[in-house]
């Protein structure tokens, strides 16, 4: 009696790891939709040379119209910085560290929209680089800026700012052997149409740029939905 109770649970336990495997092999980019959570650092491009790495969160809900191509909504919350406090520095003593919220719309077409049918791994990771763009807006809140008679003299200083941002998207997805996740790396940079995100506001001819940041994030992908 011992031996068949073992040997039927056996059978249970392999019929369910196989019927598992048979799940994990159904790809999760098939699936219609997906809610994405992440994280990673920002790069302020403003009026200060030094740059500052700070960390920041995003989370995505897209549509998928195909496994490679998709749209979809993007919020993000986290931190700018930039400058340097030692007056021997190239910005002489000014430095500016901030909070920030963004929210965007984002479009996404793959390489794999266009391939041949992938035939290996490396094909279908090759599938996933996509590239991608959008429009969204970001809100600034300084919470530390060091003021100067330079600035004073050359500008003014403004402790929150509003923008509205052109996102640039360089990224990949990629399906993981656990039922309905995926992961993404995405490269996205912020083209500004302002320059007051660093809370520096220079009246100078030398001047002309706008602000613009970079956020280099890694999230986790959850697949829902119908599929394709």
């Amino acid at each position: 009696m011992r031996y068949k109770t073992l040997t039927l649970s056996l059978l249970f336990v392999a019929a369910y790891s196989i019927g598992q495997a048979q799940v994990q092999y159904i790809p999760a980019s098939i699936h219609r939709l997906s809610l994405g959570l992440g994280g990673g650092v920002t790069n302020l491009f403003g009026d200060l040379q030094t740059k500052v790495l700070k960390p920041a969160a995003r989370g995505n809900f897209d549509y998928n119209f195909t496994p490679f191509i998709s749209a979809g909504v993007e919020g993000q919350y986290g931190l700018f910085a930039g400058g340097s406090t030692a007056a021997t520095s190239k910005d002489a003593g000014l430095y500016s560290e901030s909070s920030y919220w963004a929210v965007m719309a984002n479009v996404r077409a793959g390489l794999g929209q266009i391939l041949p049918t992938p035939e290996n791994k490396f094909s279908e990771l090759v599938g996933g680089i996509y590239l991608g763009t959008g429009v969204g807006y970001v809100k600034s809140d300084i919470k530390k800026i060091i003021n100067s008679t330079f600035v004073m003299n050359n500008g003014s200083i403004r402790y929150d700012a509003g923008d509205v941002i052109i996102p640039i998207n360089l990224g990949i997805n990629a399906d993981l052997p656990v039922y309905r996740l995926g992961i993404n790396l995405n490269f996205q940079y912020n083209v500004g149409t302002s320059d007051a995100l660093d809370g520096y506001d220079f009246h100078l001819s030398s001047n002309t740029d706008n602000d613009a940041y970079s956020f280099v994030s890694l999230a986790v992908r959850y697949y829902f939905g119908g599929t394709h």
